[in-house]
């Protein structure tokens, strides 16, 4: 996924990033807790999720922000996943109705 932002912003195309960013520790084990998520960490195991792995994903959000938070057009904290959802068609609504940049050679 990181590399396909530095591959996809270029001067011939700008994609809209939008970043799903995790929500903290306590609201991300609650969230998912209430959502009955399972794990993609276990391929052989349908389980909830571990501490250890809901931190790593804490940790793994913030190093893509770090690194690559510059090349982010909108973020969306998925604390409640409702409340992300309607963000997220706020945002696509916003891209629908608004003018993009293109490339020139796109409308010539």
């Amino acid at each position: 996924m990181m590399q396909a932002l530095k591959t996809l912003r270029t001067g011939e195309f700008k994609p809209h990033v939008v970043y799903i960013k995790p929500p903290g520790f306590n609201v991300l084990r609650e969230t998912r807790s209430a959502a009955y998520a399972r794990s993609t960490f276990d391929e052989n195991s349908s389980r909830g999720f571990t501490d250890d792995e809901l931190a790593e994903m804490i940790r793994s959000g913030q190093r893509i922000e770090l690194h690559y938070g510059h090349l982010f057009d909108d973020v969306i904290v998925n604390g409640d996943l409702s409340t992300a959802f309607e963000q997220l068609l706020v945002v696509a609504r916003k891209l629908d109705t608004q003018a993009q940049w293109v490339p020139v050679s796109w409308v010539v």
